[in-house]
């Protein structure tokens, strides 16, 4: 399917559109990994949500750039937005949601 850039009316990219048995094979995958995750620590978690933020700082001109097309967002608004989701993904790896999940994990 054409991706179209709102501000411009030009096709930016062309994504794939899954259908039901690729939704089937996530949630299979999904369900297949819920066990090995729910018994990480704390820690492991904290960790992988650095790894996902180091890459997202590496990778954040190459998303900004792609999600700004997708949306036809002006550069300011879509710097802003990703910022947002960067200090979002941030606060989380301290947060009460990963106590939440370790609290969970516990109670099998």
């Amino acid at each position: 399917m054409d991706a179209v850039n709102p501000a411009t009316e030009e096709v930016c990219a062309v994504v794939a559109v899954c259908g039901r048995d690729d939704v089937d094979l996530a949630v299979t995958a999904a369900r297949a990994a819920f066990d090995a995750y729910a018994a990480t620590s704390l820690e492991h978690r904290i960790a992988l949500v650095e790894k996902m933020i180091t890459i997202f700082e590496r990778r954040y001109d190459e998303m900004v750039t792609a999600i700004s097309t997708e949306m036809g967002a002006p550069l300011q608004l879509k710097n802003l937005a990703n910022w947002v989701n960067y200090f979002t993904m941030r606060y989380w790896v301290k947060s009460d949601w990963l106590l939440l999940g370790d609290a969970i994990s516990k109670l099998g």
